[in-house]
């Protein structure tokens, strides 16, 4: 075990005791580059770490630290104390622990409101009116911009919706997944550089679903011959990003 490791479980562990009294549950997790959950014995791709405080039934919180033990992301899940609606608010942090961005989704509706900070202060905004378009306000012009796609992430030339549908049509379902009755949902991730190039496709989620069922989603992305949009920073200077897109896999009765 690691050193890293056990200074962390070490602070976990104290820290229980502080918290005992709200928090119900307590999960500490391994994870990729992606922030999804990984084996034990998989240093290999050990990115981050998480800790989730289930606090009370309708409300919980994720903390993601990075190797050198630094707060990188936090995901609140709960009851939106205006709207009364479920919502997810995700936070990230820079390298010294100050907020990046803060996106809150309202889960029942897809609608979000993000903001983006640089040294914690605002430097833009993107509202998202859970359809099909998004507002794009940036500090240093004070101008909104009403686009079809959020600037700030890659996304497929046409939509993220039609990339995933050409996708899906090209599904092959493998004989063994059909035979053992395998489904689940691969969340693919492809790594869109400045220039707009795909150069690299990832599962972000290997143990959350069956091997042929994985392999079967690289299969056709490396099939898509679509072009994309590279990812902004506020600057508006594209730089390079993961565009996630889920592939569900489902049989019928």
């Amino acid at each position: 075990m690691n050193k890293n490791l056990i200074w962390i479980i070490s602070i976990l562990f104290i820290s229980s005791f502080v918290t005992f009294s709200f928090a119900q549950d307590r999960r500490f997790q391994m994870l990729n580059q992606h922030f999804y959950p990984i084996g034990e014995k998989d240093s290999a791709n050990l990115a981050y770490y998480s800790l989730l405080n289930e606090i009370s039934e309708d409300e919980s919180l994720e903390e993601f630290f990075d190797m050198e033990m630094r707060l990188v992301k936090s995901i609140r899940m709960g009851i939106n104390e205006e709207g009364g609606f479920l919502h997810k608010v995700t936070k990230t942090f820079d390298e010294y622990g100050k907020l990046s961005s803060e996106k809150t989704i309202n889960l029942e509706n897809n609608k979000f409101y993000a903001v983006y900070y640089e040294n914690e202060v605002f430097i833009g905004e993107v509202i998202f009116d859970g359809l099909s378009t998004y507002e794009n306000k940036i500090a240093a012009n004070d101008q909104a911009i009403f686009l079809d796609r959020n600037e700030f992430e890659p996304t497929p030339f046409t939509n993220k919706q039609l990339c995933q549908k050409n996708l899906i049509k090209n599904l092959r379902y493998p004989t063994t997944a059909r035979s053992l009755r395998e489904t689940g949902t691969v969340m693919l991730v492809l790594l869109v550089d400045q220039d707009s190039n795909l150069v690299r496709i990832e599962v972000a989620n290997p143990m959350d679903v069956a091997k042929s069922l994985a392999e079967e989603a690289v299969r056709v992305a490396k099939l898509y011959k679509g072009k994309f949009i590279a990812a902004n920073n506020i600057e508006g200077n594209p730089i390079e990003a993961w565009l996630p897109i889920p592939i569900r896999f489902k049989l019928g009765n």
